[in-house]
């Protein structure tokens, strides 16, 4: 393969991934909540550096929160969940 073709069927494969992890993203939240429960909580108490980040499709603003490694609950400094 040339590194264009190569490229362009990398890119084909992570859309085309993408695009099935958007369609059947409440099974894939439900899949990962099974083994990383209570994340969500500690997401929320992260602080945000900056509102409104970005747009979702579905209309709703997305903020840019900070995680540190140890301090706030965001990860443990042993690299466990």
């Amino acid at each position: 393969l040339q590194r264009e073709d190569f490229l362009r069927e990398a890119l084909d494969i992570a859309q085309r991934c993408y695009i099935a992890l958007e369609r059947n993203a409440p099974a894939l939240d439900q899949a990962l909540s099974q083994h990383f429960a209570g994340r969500s909580e500690v997401v929320r108490r992260a602080p945000v550096l900056q509102a409104a980040f970005s747009g979702c499709r579905c209309g709703a603003s997305l903020e840019l929160r900070c995680h540190t490694a140890v301090g706030d609950g965001g990860g443990r400094a042993d690299g466990g969940p």
